[in-house]
């Protein structure tokens, strides 16, 4: 029986569609909505900003990355992820984000495009020497095992 961080990604789960994210909002809509993240890119970790976020279990985390179809809609969630809103620019809450985008493509077996987005915000982000120092402190434990 599928978990319902799996009915998600088939999109018959709650409590958002996976369509309607990537098909219908736009650039405003992931700026003002701030608990769908943990589903898009959910993580071993529990969520202290949104309780009901699903947790991926090593069971889901398994069946990802074998299931070619729902591994492809995780780079085409990354790939959106990179398109939308302003959270590449400067230091906020959208630091969390990308962290957590980063460890969860780590988690479902996407390393490589992890580390090279890792690496290339690191050496990009206009953030100054503070703010690039919390966001490596926070992504220290990922380390791309």
């Amino acid at each position: 029986m599928d978990s319902k961080l799996i009915k998600f990604y088939k999109n018959s789960g709650v409590p958002y569609s996976i369509e309607d994210i990537i098909g219908l909002w736009d650039d405003n809509s992931w700026e003002v909505y701030h608990d769908f993240i943990q589903w898009l890119f959910p993580t071993t970790k529990k969520s202290i900003y949104n309780v009901n976020a699903p947790i991926l279990t090593i069971e889901d985390a398994k069946y990802l990355r074998i299931n070619n179809v729902l591994l492809k809609s995780a780079l085409n969630r990354f790939k959106l992820f990179l398109q939308r809103g302003n959270h590449l620019t400067h230091f906020n809450h959208n630091y969390l984000r990308i962290t957590r985008v980063i460890e969860s493509l780590c988690e479902i077996g996407l390393k490589t495009e992890a580390e090279l987005f890792h690496k290339w915000f690191i050496k990009n982000n206009t953030a100054n020497d503070t703010d690039l120092w919390h966001m490596e402190h926070a992504l220290t434990i990922t380390q791309y095992e």
